[in-house]
């Protein structure tokens, strides 16, 4: 069996690091946040930044305490994060910590949309919208 890179960091398997990595590598995102989340609606998700050595780790422990979530990650890229964030008291979250600059759709400068042909396997085009556009607005 071919050794890939989920061995190479001792992680646990159920995650597929490779296409992860792969997936971020197609957004073109300098700095991805992962969102850990429920599977039903209006519950709370979990905001990780991916520009840090740990960031598989923490997020391998975050899922590991709730083994109900998923990993999904944020699609847009974040606007320069202010020099202020985090000193206000609408930046902290309901366990007390910093919210994450990124995770919301006001801190969003642009993301990117692939356009899949599914029958045919292969990436037809992307875009890169500067304003965000409502799932129901399609």
């Amino acid at each position: 069996m071919p050794e890939n890179s989920i061995h190479k960091r001792n992680i646990s398997p159920h995650i597929d690091w490779d296409g992860k990595d792969l997936f971020i590598k197609l957004l073109a995102n300098p700095s991805p946040i992962y969102a850990v989340f429920h599977r039903e609606e209006n519950k709370s998700c979990i905001h990780i930044k991916g520009e840090f050595e740990d960031t598989n780790k923490v997020i391998e422990q975050t899922l590991q305490r709730k083994p109900d979530n998923s990993l999904g990650v944020i699609l847009g890229v974040a606007k320069t994060q202010p020099c202020d964030w985090g000193n206000k008291p609408e930046n902290i979250n309901s366990a007390n910590y910093v919210k994450t600059w990124g995770a919301q759709e006001k801190n969003i400068y642009y993301f990117f949309l692939f356009v899949a042909d599914l029958n045919r396997l292969k990436f037809i085009v992307s875009y890169k919208f500067c304003n965000i556009v409502k799932p129901s607005t399609f």
